[in-house]
């Protein structure tokens, strides 16, 4: 369709519904897909304020978010999501992007019970796993790191090696040499010139 028939089509409809929530969205929308990201932005709080619950499909917190990545607002994005997320618990896509933007942010803690949210609907993603087991290691909780890095493993991972390094490291940070010094181990059994358990075991005969 075209864009400035659409335009008209919606200023046509929104001067007899201002309050029309769906309406303020789609005009959001507009905004948004023709690059007017300022434009945009007070269309889809309108729609958010006027009905908060909408959460289906381009809701005003998805596109919100969406506007403000793109202009590096990140802690603003972060809202967004966090509002969406608890409205809506089972949107793995929205927890893993604020996931994602928790890194970002090196706000490891909070990406702690993102993750665990993640991890209650979908039990067996690997990366899941990788990245919980990293967010405890930031945080200092050892023993979650490497029971996060164990079910790791027990996911058959992409980078099996890899996976092994990072429950060599948290073996190493966690003081326990021996064990460390296995995991590395097993990493050069899968790639004998990975550079990086070769670091982590040199480290364990210190």
């Amino acid at each position: 369709q075209n864009p400035e028939k659409w335009k008209e089509y919606l200023n046509l409809k929104i001067e007899k519904s201002p309050n029309n929530p769906f309406l303020n969205l789609q005009f959001g929308l507009y905004y948004k897909n023709n690059g007017q990201l300022d434009k945009a932005i007070p269309y889809l709080k309108k729609a958010k304020s006027i009905f908060p619950k909408y959460v289906q499909g381009d809701n005003p917190y998805k596109l919100l978010a969406e506007i403000y990545i793109e202009k590096g607002m990140i802690d603003k994005a972060i809202n967004e999501l966090e509002t969406l997320t608890s409205l809506n618990g089972k949107d793995l896509k929205t927890l893993n992007q604020l996931v994602d933007l928790y890194f970002q942010k090196s706000n490891y803690s909070d990406a702690i019970g993102a993750l665990k949210k993640i991890i209650y609907v979908s039990p067996f993603d690997y990366e899941v796993h990788q990245k919980l087991g990293t967010a405890y290691l930031k945080t200092g909780h050892y023993k979650q790191a490497i029971q996060e890095f164990q079910i790791l493993l027990k996911t058959n991972p992409p980078d099996l090696a890899g996976a092994n390094c990072d429950l060599a490291t948290a073996y190493l940070m966690a003081g326990k040499k021996a064990e460390a010094k296995k995991a590395a181990l097993a990493a050069l059994e899968i790639a004998p010139q990975y550079e990086r358990a070769q670091e982590i075991l040199l480290k364990t005969i210190e």
